[in-house]
This record gives C-alpha cells, structure tokens and sequence, in this order.
C-alpha cells in the first residue's frame, strides 16, 4: 500500500507542465465562460452546461494528482454528457424544450420503476414510500410536463439517450471512442474491477491493489481537456464572441502536448 500524500507531491512534480496545461485551459474555460451574461433560457441551459464540464475537469485534476484514476475515468464521462448536451443546443437551440423536460421524464421513469418494485415487493401497505405517495408523484410529474408542453411549441416525452445526444451534437467518434469505453467503470463491471488484482509472473492472485492506481490518469486528463476546448470552441460561436488570444495559445499547446504523448506513441492510447 503506497500512502496518497506524498506520492501525490511526487506526482505533480512529475507531471507538472501537464498539470499546469490543464489548470490553464479551465482558467481560460472560466474567462469565457463569465465575459457575457446570459439571457435567453437556452443560453443560460448552454452556459450552466459549460460549467458542469469545467468543473468536471477541475475535479478530475484533483482526483488524478492523488492516484484516484478510476474516479477520473467516471468523472470524465460525466463531463462528456455535460459536453455533449451543451454542443447539441449550440447546434440546434430548440432542442432546449428536449433538453429541460429530460429531468421530469428520469424522474417519472425510476417513480414508476418504484411503483412497479414495490407492487412486487413484501412491502407493508403502511410503509414507505407508501403507494398513495408514489402514484401521487406519478400524477405531479404528468401534470409538469403536460405544462411544459403547453408552454413550447415543439413536444418531447422521450428520454434522449447519450448516443443520441452525440448524434445531435455531431460528436458519435467522442462517444464511442471515449464515452462508452468509461461506461465500465461507472458501472463497476467485474472486467474493470479486475484492473485491480495484483498476481504473481504465473498469473496467481497475490492481492488487490490499495492505495495510488497503477494506471496513470494523466492521459484521461489531457483528453477531457481536448473535449472541453471544442466546447467552448462551440460556445463561444453562439455568442458572438471572439475567441481570446490566451485561448488560442492554451488550446495550442494542449494539442501539441496531447499529440507528443499520445498519437504519436507506439502502439496508440487506450481509453
């Protein structure tokens, strides 16, 4: 067992010019970000997307600096959808009435899941969530998007799905090179787990590996920042803003940096 402290003091000397690209790209995602106000409710959807990434990626330097590397690997997709969702409304703004009833329809998917369990379930009439409460919540969710309905002239009662949020932000390489790859981790699949074992040169079971990953998460790192580029690259096209210098030469640098140490390496990167 490696102690995280020290190891991760070690780590960021070691990997300094990579963290401090990093900490300089979300500096600049920060600049454009809070250089104009949003108005307009797609614009504000847009904007708060943004900000999911950015500090998605602000997490994920946190996380990388102590050996957490599948913990980035989970934030790292998170930052994606975030990413995805943000890029599909910059292409088509009225996607926003899409994009704001998708809470309504999760949560009016998992009540009725609730339902469904506890009418299978042992469960007492008395104990809860009682079936009252729930077929009660079942009716406030209808109500809602009947509402939103009402209000936007474009109806969605279907759950957009991540490859389908790549599809409309004209990303589907990102997703399936990237996104659907994460999904193992986030999902605590036994072949990602066993990333984990530490075996002997014959392949016998000697332990399971405590403390800082074997894995460097430096690569997911420099990755998530090359996504959250063309974010705001794609953000800031909608705002009629010019992209900043200091942008312009961050970006630069992260793309050559990204190109050294991946793409141009034997055998290519692994997600």
């Amino acid at each position: 067992m490696r102690d995280r402290e020290p190891w991760m003091q070690a780590y960021r000397v070691q990997r300094k010019d990579e963290f401090d690209l990093v900490e300089k790209g979300i500096q600049e995602c920060q600049l454009v970000l809070t250089s104009k106000i949003p108005k307009a409710f797609v614009e504000v959807a847009r904007a708060l997307l943004l900000r999911r990434a950015m500090n998605g990626v602000s997490a994920m330097t946190t996380l990388a600096s102590y050996g957490y590397t599948t913990e980035v690997r989970i934030q790292y997709r998170s930052v994606l959808e975030a990413i995805m969702r943000m890029t599909a409304l910059c292409l088509d703004p009225e996607l926003f009435n899409d994009y704001r009833a998708q809470g309504e329809l999760a949560n009016l998917g998992m009540a009725k899941d609730l339902l469904n369990l506890r009418t299978k379930s042992q469960m007492s009439a008395e104990e809860e969530p009682t079936e009252e409460q729930i077929t009660s919540m079942i009716d406030l969710l209808d109500r809602r998007i009947a509402e939103a309905d009402g209000l936007y002239p474009r109806k969605m009662k279907k759950k957009i799905e991540g490859y389908e949020w790549a599809e409309k932000a004209g990303l589907v390489s990102l997703y399936w090179g990237h996104y659907a790859s994460l999904s193992l981790a986030v999902h605590h699949s036994l072949q990602d787990n066993e990333r984990h074992l530490e075996r002997g040169g014959d392949g016998t079971i000697t332990g399971i590996e405590i403390g800082p990953e074997r894995d460097e998460a430096i690569r997911f790192l420099l990755d998530a920042t090359q996504a959250l580029f063309g974010a705001v690259r794609a953000f800031v096209k909608t705002t009629q803003q010019s992209m900043p210098g200091s942008y312009i030469r961050v970006a630069g640098e992260a793309h050559r940096r990204y190109v050294a140490m991946f793409k141009g390496a034997k055998g290519g990167r692994s997600v």
